[in-house]
């Protein structure tokens, strides 16, 4: 009231768009062009300061290739995603060793160890002796033994709240000259800590909060962060196998799959640049490791995959076998071609092979070799001997070995091929 409402005199109140079209039009070019430039200088400055940050390569070269910058780059968060006993933490101290004694200082967050059972197992590998063995005191060391086996610039912190992290890494990237690697082992812990403090806080908003900080803190210091998170009691439901079928490995799964395993799932996996799960099965390699899988969930600057390792455990030791390629390879045979030819032919490879493994294990390009008949084949064969029991097979790699499923089966002693 008051305000004479405007009229075009023939059609009653303008709109506003009316309204917006009366405006000069020079001025509205005029604020535009400088908005324009502005957002153009400021997305280069940006672009700047990225290119300037500091980039680390870990030790598994799959890994800095699939992460897609070379490695842990300054001012980003990484999280390493895994079941209980999985080895997210002798994953997370290898990555910090090598860091160490690579490139610059690390900053261990140890909120579940104490800090004798982390330097035990950071120091053990150091010092060729195994954690446990350190932790009941079997070895004799000294003090100065002890400290020699942990990497240098290596810090290892306990029960220090986030907030005192952030000056802490601050204090050590200048005395350095450079952005120490953060580990925060683990997120859980961390978000447990918090809700100590303010038992009325949402588990929920927690780890928003906690997320948020770290995030904070690596922007703050220009530093990589890798922070561990617990794997959710049923994030991997969809790999348990329904009624009558087999286990499902992890690398059965798009990579995308397992992005959002976390127990604090949420902001974890959207402030995350790159989101790795870890998974070890029982299988174990031709070198006598058990067979893991580290996989790339998301990766911003890269592309998600399957990386296969070998676990070490008794030293805590990882090993990159390389980026997991699924096979494209028929190996089942079509029934619509199961002619008598080929039936007997078939039949008549399993023999063979059936002979050759009653010496002793072999891989798969070994007994292709010795049958001299080609390798799909003898692969159609292998995997009908697998399924029927009477073949075994140790690994997932190409070295991977089969063998007998019993000492001796009847009829092996005049199967063709079979070796003196």
């Amino acid at each position: 009231r008051g305000c004479p409402m405007k009229t075009n005199g023939t059609t009653g109140p303008r709109s506003a768009e009316a309204d917006f079209a009366d405006r000069d039009v020079d001025d509205d070019e005029e604020l535009l062009a400088s908005l324009k430039v502005k957002d153009r200088r400021a997305a280069v400055g940006s672009l700047r300061g990225m290119a300037a940050r500091s980039r680390f390569p870990t030790p598994f070269h799959s890994l800095d290739i699939a992460m897609g910058l070379g490695g842990w780059c300054g001012g980003n968060v990484y999280v390493l995603v895994g079941g209980t006993g999985a080895g997210k933490t002798s994953l997370a101290l290898g990555l910090s060793r090598h860091h160490a004694y690579e490139h610059g200082p690390v900053i261990y967050v140890s909120e579940e160890m104490e800090e004798g059972h982390c330097l035990a197992r950071a120091g053990g590998a150091s010092l060729g002796v195994y954690p446990n063995a350190l932790i009941t005191g079997d070895h004799d060391l000294t003090d100065e033994d002890l400290l020699e086996g942990l990497p240098p610039r290596f810090f290892i912190q306990r029960g220090q709240p986030l907030e005192q992290l952030r000056l802490t890494a601050i204090g050590i990237a200048r005395r350095f000259k450079t952005p120490p690697l953060i580990v925060v082992d683990y997120l859980g812990k961390i978000v447990a800590a918090m809700l100590r403090r303010d038992p009325k806080l949402d588990p929920r908003v927690a780890t928003t909060f906690a997320s948020s900080e770290i995030v904070g803190i690596s922007h703050a210091v220009g530093c990589p962060i890798l922070v561990v998170a617990a794997g959710g009691r049923g994030s991997l439901m969809k790999l348990r196998p329904g009624p009558g079928a087999r286990p499902r490995s992890v690398r059965d799964l798009p990579p995308s799959d397992l992005v959002d395993i976390a127990k604090e799932s949420g902001d974890v996996e959207y402030d995350a640049t790159a989101m790795l799960t870890l998974s070890v099965s029982e299988e174990v390699d031709c070198d006598g490791f058990q067979v893991a899988t580290l996989t790339v969930a998301k990766a911003r600057y890269g592309r998600a995959q399957h990386i296969k390792m070998a676990y070490d455990g008794p030293r805590g030791q990882w090993h990159d076998r390389g980026r997991y390629e699924p096979t494209t390879a028929k190996t089942d045979v079509d029934p619509a071609t199961l002619t008598s030819d080929r039936i007997a032919k078939i039949n008549a490879i399993e023999q063979q092979v059936l002979g050759l493994l009653a010496v002793g294990p072999m891989p798969l390009a070994e007994l292709a070799k010795v049958i001299k008949l080609a390798r799909p084949d003898v692969e159609i064969a292998v995997k009908k001997l697998v399924t029927a029991g009477l073949v075994t097979r140790s690994g997932t790699t190409k070295a991977s070995r089969y063998g007998l499923a019993e000492t001796t089966l009847p009829g092996l002693e005049s199967a063709p091929g079979a070796r003196s």
